[in-house]
């Protein structure tokens, strides 16, 4: 029994991705400066909570998980994906065309999570 609990997976409200989507949109400057990303999954996660997010189970790497399953759900099918409109107006129209923003998420959350090794 407690492997089935291990392998449960946060299963995000409509309500709870729209808000991720606009707190990302908000910060996502922060995302293209060396020295503000290492921090910026955690200002969005402050943010999120600030505005009512309550599930405490979240952490800045769930974040990053988030955005890459609906990044991949955009590379998918465009024509259907939920939160289009959202994730358009984060990453304009090259999230429908290409998925290339997903080959940065991965080294962003080391960045994001790992403290700097002096390098910035």
């Amino acid at each position: 029994m407690f492997d089935m609990e291990k392998s449960k997976r946060k299963v995000w409200t409509k309500a709870e991705t729209l808000l991720f989507l606009k707190c990302y949109n908000e910060r996502k400057d922060e995302f293209l400066h060396a020295r503000k990303k290492k921090f910026a999954y955690g200002n969005v996660m402050e943010d999120m909570i600030y505005q009512g997010f309550t599930d405490t189970t979240i952490s800045a790497a769930a974040l990053v998980s988030k955005l890459r399953t609906l990044l991949k759900q955009t590379g998918t099918s465009p024509c259907t994906v939920p939160y289009m409109r959202e994730m358009d107006e984060i990453f304009g129209e090259s999230c429908l065309v290409s998925n290339n923003h997903t080959s940065n998420i991965g080294t962003d959350l080391q960045e994001a999570l790992v403290e700097s090794s002096g390098k910035e």
